[in-house]
């Protein structure tokens, strides 16, 4: 079973029946809103210059992201990081903007050669413990990212709005080790 292109805010509203609420440029509130999240950004950045990711895999930088994501936000005096209670699983941090507005917000890391490639950049699984629990803005801060050995630097970030985001669902079936190796399955072994 595929579902192809479904719009991200369609989405959201199927797997827990809140509304993603687009950003617009043209709204004095969105763009006041924007230029916050963009000083955010320009935060993470710097402080990400001084002090350099150091991961062995790429594919975890991503995730040591979301640590200066979260102090650049706390800058922000109208800004107040919300505790979602888990810290895995789509998104990465909830934030109210003056005590009202809900924004969602997932950090993320982009390397510019890979930009224009069809490889999965983005997924959220539903889950008894979905973190979207109000209706809201979603959107991803990016940071294109250096490497020096083991060593990462931003020199670049984009703020995405994910309201209209075309995803793609796809099914499978899986198992795990603990069913996959029961002893009644393995016909050879060797230790």
């Amino acid at each position: 079973m595929t579902d192809r292109n479904v719009p991200f805010h369609e989405v959201i509203h199927r797997i827990c029946g809140h509304y993603v609420t687009q950003l617009s440029l043209n709204d004095p509130q969105d763009r006041d809103l924007v230029v916050r999240l963009r000083t955010v950004a320009e935060r993470s950045m710097r402080e990400m210059q001084i002090y350099p990711i150091e991961r062995s895999r790429p594919n975890e930088v991503g995730n040591d992201v979301e640590a200066y994501v979260k102090r650049a936000i706390e800058q922000d005096v109208g800004f107040e990081i919300v505790n979602m209670g888990q810290s895995t699983g789509y998104p990465d941090i909830m934030i109210r903007v003056d005590g009202r507005r809900v924004v969602y917000i997932e950090c993320k890391t982009f390397n510019p050669d890979s930009l224009n490639s069809s490889l999965r950049s983005f997924y959220l699984s539903p889950s008894k413990t979905f973190k979207v629990k109000y209706s809201g803005n979603h959107v991803a801060i990016s940071f294109g990212m250096n490497r020096d050995g083991n060593s990462y630097t931003p020199f670049a970030y984009k703020i995405v709005d994910l309201h209209d985001l075309p995803c793609n669902l796809k099914s499978e079936w899986n198992s795990d080790n603990r069913r996959l190796y029961e002893s009644q399955r393995v016909l050879a072994s060797y230790s």
